[in-house]
């Protein structure tokens, strides 16, 4: 054998077990909360979910910056869509600016040809 030999570990399995180890049990309804009303309390210094359903305990600080990355993105994407609205409204006021020269291309061919004189023929 040589030394890579050596470092090669084979795990015999002698069966899966009948049942899984782990039990998992329900501590009830799963609840998420936005925590849109809070309770400061000045003393201990902690924020508080005002929801009675909820009542967690927040970290300050956590709650500070998770709501500034929300206000951040939020800004972003308005940024982002005023963008599209902006190049949505020069594209429509340049199609409008095509449609009238276009208009007006169709009216001087139409007074071209209202004073042609066609002569046409049908054949036997």
């Amino acid at each position: 054998m040589s030394n890579e030999d050596d470092k090669i570990v084979i795990l015999h399995h002698e069966g899966l077990p009948d049942k899984s180890p782990f039990q998992v049990v329900s501590l009830g309804k799963s609840f998420y909360c936005k925590h849109e009303s809070l309770l400061i309390d000045e003393k201990n210094r902690s924020v508080i979910c005002a929801n009675p359903n909820c009542a967690q305990v927040l970290d300050p600080f956590g709650y500070l910056l998770n709501n500034a990355l929300h206000i951040s993105m939020a800004w972003n994407h308005h940024d982002r869509m005023m963008k599209e609205v902006r190049n949505a409204q020069e594209r429509l006021s340049e199609l409008k600016r095509q449609e009238k020269n276009l208009k007006a291309l169709i009216a001087r061919l139409q007074k071209k040809t209202d004073g042609l004189v066609t002569n046409t023929r049908i054949r036997d």
